[in-house]
């Protein structure tokens, strides 16, 4: 690929963003921090506590916005 070498950066902001926002829905919505699903069990790695479905959703929502801006980039 040619091109900048910080080009695979340009959605960082914004994905920070995202993830600070779905972070503050989280402590609003259940009073918890906002955990990652694990792929084996339901356990988060470092607080060792379950993943609730709201967490599962807002995992879903980063992760399909990350996809989307891939696919923008993409097709820029």
């Amino acid at each position: 690929m040619r091109g900048h070498a910080a080009a695979g950066l340009k959605n960082t902001l914004i994905l920070l963003l995202l993830f600070q926002l779905l972070r503050f829905i989280s402590i609003k919505t259940q009073g918890k921090e906002l955990v990652c699903p694990a792929r084996v069990g339901r356990r988060d790695t470092f607080d060792n506590r379950l993943s609730s479905i709201i967490d599962g959703l807002l995992f879903l929502v980063y992760f399909g916005s990350t996809i989307l801006l891939v696919l923008y980039d993409i097709n820029e």
